[in-house]
């Protein structure tokens, strides 16, 4: 499963409302920790808010997660699988001591939004942990997830997936020498990032000889090595530039609405 990972800085009573809109009313799955008794929105909001007031020094709230399957194993997932994989997923990234509420979405793929509090529960401790842990415990959870359910969840295995997948084979020209490298980079950046932005960012950090370009109304189209270009497309695995092109848009309604709610009241009605 693609498992996305977004800081969130807004107000719990958004990203709970958020998580609860896409519910189905006939599924009843649901995560909870450290929420108390509460199961009802105002009871869970209070949960984060009560813990909330013990962050310090902490800028992001919460952690926003979704656990994304692939649409072609929609109708072979049943809740005992999500809560097996969205329980190993916490237990992996130390989360089992936050407070912690989600549910699923029955969309064209079948995929569980998490809010996950920024601190331990009831403690200034933040639950960060160095993100060049987080591809070892992504393949920790899929090694559970094809032990468990590998004829069901088929479809649904990237990280190990992309660790065993051999380099594309080129001849060997100057071209295709400066492309392995490329996807070699650009790969393991893709692996860090939280967006398309924050993807070009690291490669300016990291990779000066390395330039993003855009094409159009494609701010991001791809990079350019030398005298050679290449498209995002054709560089990435495809499973991850999908995920880095929906985390880019989410990113831009979030500043959208940031800046909307910055506007000074109108006076006229």
């Amino acid at each position: 499963m693609i498992i996305k990972q977004i800081p969130f800085k807004g107000l719990y009573e958004d990203i709970i409302d958020y998580i609860n809109r896409g519910v189905s009313q006939k599924e009843d799955f649901a995560v909870f920790r450290n929420t108390g008794v509460g199961i009802k929105r105002e009871e869970i909001i209070k949960s984060f808010i009560q813990n909330d007031r013990y962050r310090k020094n902490v800028k992001t709230r919460a952690q926003h997660i979704i656990l994304s399957f692939h649409k072609k194993d929609r109708d072979n997932i049943s809740n005992e699988m999500l809560y097996t994989l969205s329980d190993k997923f916490l237990k992996e990234r130390g989360y089992d001591n936050c407070v912690v509420y989600g549910r699923v979405h029955h969309e064209e793929n079948v995929h569980i939004h998490l809010c996950i509090s920024q601190n331990y529960y009831l403690t200034d401790k933040s639950c960060d942990i160095p993100k060049k842990q987080y591809m070892q415990q992504n393949r920790n959870i899929e090694t559970l997830q094809k032990e468990r359910y590998s004829k069901e969840l088929s479809n649904s295995l990237v990280y190990i997936n992309s660790k065993e997948r051999k380099k594309e084979q080129l001849q060997k020209t100057p071209k295709a020498t400066i492309k392995n490298r490329v996807i070699d980079v650009l790969n393991e950046l893709a692996d860090r990032a939280n967006s398309l932005s924050n993807l070009s960012e690291l490669i300016q950090k990291e990779h000066q000889d390395i330039q993003v370009y855009s094409r159009g109304n494609q701010k991001y189209y791809g990079v350019k090595s030398g005298k050679f270009s290449f498209r995002f497309s054709s560089i990435l695995r495809p499973e991850r530039f999908e995920v880095l092109k929906r985390l880019e848009l989410l990113k831009e309604i979030q500043e959208r609405n940031q800046e909307l709610s910055k506007e000074p009241p109108s006076l006229t009605r």
